[in-house]
Order: structure tokens, then C-alpha cells, then sequence
């Protein structure tokens, strides 16, 4: 069903909220309006586009800097007529955003579609993958929350709750804007069984559905994260051979995923960073793991893990260390 575009005066309004979100009560100056309602127009009353262009305006200070982007969305619509305005608007917003929030919000597309995603986990994923810039006098954690705050207000992504936990969405139109430049710049990749797989030459990957065997995939050997969201299927092998071919792997989710043991080669994966177990079967964890020296967040909440190996105490660089049951 398609959404029935706003009135003028809703667009206008909506419009203002975001751009002038930092101006006296929320209202466009004057000598702003002109050029404010040619850019409301170009929306078409689409909701999605008022609100991401609206985000794009709200970092603009100058008439100059309103014209530059008023001249940039011209430009693109003129030379992408198949282009539907929305999806010109969302490139743009996209194109407008800082270096590391470009691939903060890329990252963001290997969750499934409608996923809630919570703040604190996306976080340290960010973190691990290198994404956070220091900054003198704050956590990284602190950082990488003004980065989410800075895509909440630009309308890259969608406030959200999950059980009293602060939490975020992707839009499935922005989702597909992201999927589609991740797969152009080998950043990400999503596997939904729609069609087989037999090789990757993106960083990331995010397997959404097993039906065949993973391992028969080329091109793992170069990913950075890895996430598995396959919680229906009654046995996923993390394989033997699958772990040994990780070795530049920072990131491993496997939250809610159906094992029960983790192969001894998860424990050469000097790289990681970042080890989800939440939710999976899993009893033990082994005493090697001490040699995952640079991991940051270890999470084994809501596992069968009831004793914490001694080699816990050599992980020097353990950021978040998760574990309870209900």
C-alpha cells in the first residue's frame, strides 16, 4: 500500500521540526523560507524524504551551505530521472554524512529487516571494528553514542525501545539504500538464501537463513564480522574449517544461534574483538581462550556456562564481560 503524501502545510511543519530543530521555537528564519520551501517541494509529502532532507538542512548553518545542497539535489534528480525523489533525497543524506558515519551506518544494514537493534550492542560492535575515533577526555562508548545520536537526528535511523533498553531501526527503504551501496563497496553483505552464495568479496557478512552448508563460500578469509541471525534451524555448525579460515575476523555474533560447542580453532582468531554466545547452547568455555588477547566484549548471557575458565584474567584489553541467566 503507498503512503498518501502530506498536505503543505504537514510537509512544511515537518520540515521545520528537523531542520530548524536547533533555531528559537523550532521556526524557519526568514531569509531561509524561499530556498526552505523549493527543498520542501522536492519531497513530494513523503514523510521519509521531509525528515532525512530535513535532517541533511538541520547541520546547515549558511544560505550558502542551503543553496550548495539545494544545487546538489537539483543535480542529482536532473541526471537520475528513473531516480524516484526519495531514494535522491536518502543518497544524498548518505553522501552528506562524516567519513566514520558512513560506515557506522552501513554497518547498521546487516541486521535483518524491522530488527531492533540495541544501542549498547551496536555500539561495541562499532568499537571493535575500529569505527570509533579517541577522543581526549571520553570513552569510546561515550564517542560512538554521539555518533548514534548524530544519525538519530539526521533520520538515518529510528529511535526505538527494546524492554526498557534505548534502542534503534532502520527504515526498510533507507536499509535498501545502505545494502545496495555496502554491496557496491564490498563493506557488507547480507545472506538470505534468496539466492546461493559461492563466493564473498565484501568485509562483512550477515547470514539470515542456512539452507546448505556456509563453508562452501569463497572469500571468507578477508571478512571482519561475521553475524549469524539463525535461530529456526535445529543445528548450525560453526565448522572446524569455517573457523580456521577467519583469521582477520574481529567480530563473531552468534546470538541465539543453535550450537552447543565452539571449535578449538575459534581460539587462533587473534583478531577478535568482539564474541557474542547469547542465547546458544553452548556449556563451556574453554580454557584457550585466554589467547584471544585483544578481545573488548565477551558476552555469554543466557548460555549453560557456569564456570569461568581461569584464562579469563589474561584477557588484557576486556571492555564488557556479559554474563547471567534468567
Amino acid at each position: 500500500h503507498s503512503i498518501q503524501p502530506l498536505e503543505k502545510n504537514y510537509a512544511w511543519e515537518l520540515f521545520s521540526k528537523k531542520a530548524f530543530s536547533t533555531c528559537h521555537n523550532k521556526i524557519c528564519p526568514p531569509e531561509f523560507e524561499p530556498l526552505a520551501w523549493e527543498l520542501v517541494e522536492k519531497c513530494e509529502g513523503l514523510p521519509l524524504a521531509i525528515v532525512a532532507l530535513g535532517g541533511v538542512m538541520s547541520s546547515k548553518k549558511s544560505l550558502d551551505q542551503w543553496s550548495e545542497v539545494y544545487n546538489s539535489l537539483n543535480w542529482h534528480l536532473s541526471n537520475n530521472p528513473l531516480l524516484k525523489p526519495v531514494r535522491s533525497i536518502l543518497l544524498l543524506s548518505f553522501n552528506d554524512l562524516p567519513y566514520r558515519l558512513k560506515h557506522c551506518f552501513l554497518y547498521c544494514s546487516l541486521f535483518p529487516e524491522d530488527y531492533v537493534i540495541i544501542n549498547k550492542k551496536v555500539i561495541r560492535l562499532w568499537i571493535a571494528e575500529g569505527f570509533v575515533e579517541q577522543v581526549k577526555g571520553l570513552t569510546l562508548e561515550e564517542v560512538a553514542e554521539g555518533y548514534l545520536m548524530e544519525l538519530v537526528s539526521r533520520s538515518m535511523l529510528q529511535v526505538r525501545y527494546a524492554s526498557w533498553n534505548p534502542a534503534c531501526k532502520m527504515h526498510d527503504l533507507i536499509r535498501e539504500l545502505a545494502l545496495s551501496i555496502g554491496e557496491k563497496e564490498r563493506f557488507c553483505a547480507v545472506y538470505d538464501g534468496r539466492e546461493g552464495m559461492e563466493e564473498t568479496k565484501a568485509r562483512r557478512l550477515s547470514v539470515q537463513t542456512v539452507e546448505g552448508e556456509l563453508e562452501c563460500c569463497k572469500g571468507l578469509s578477508q571478512l571482519r564480522s561475521f553475524l549469524v541471525f539463525v535461530t529456526d534451524v535445529l543445528s548450525f555448525s560453526f565448522s572446524r574449517k569455517l573457523a580456521s579460515e577467519l583469521q582477520l575476523l574481529r567480530v563473531l555474533d552468534l546470538e541465539n544461534a543453535p550450537i552447543v560447542k565452539l571449535p578449538d580453532e575459534l581460539m587462533y582468531l587473534f583478531n577478535l574483538k568482539y564474541l557474542n554466545l547469547r542465547g546458544t547452547l553452548v556449556k563451556e568455555l574453554p580454557e584457550a581462550i585466554r589467547k584471544l588477547r585483544n578481545l573488548q566484549t565477551l558476552d555469554f548471557r543466557y548460555t549453560n556456562v557456569e564456570v569461568l575458565p581461569r584464562g579469563i584474567s589474561k584477557l588484557i584489553n576486556l571492555r564488557h564481560l556479559l554474563g547471567y541467566r534468567s
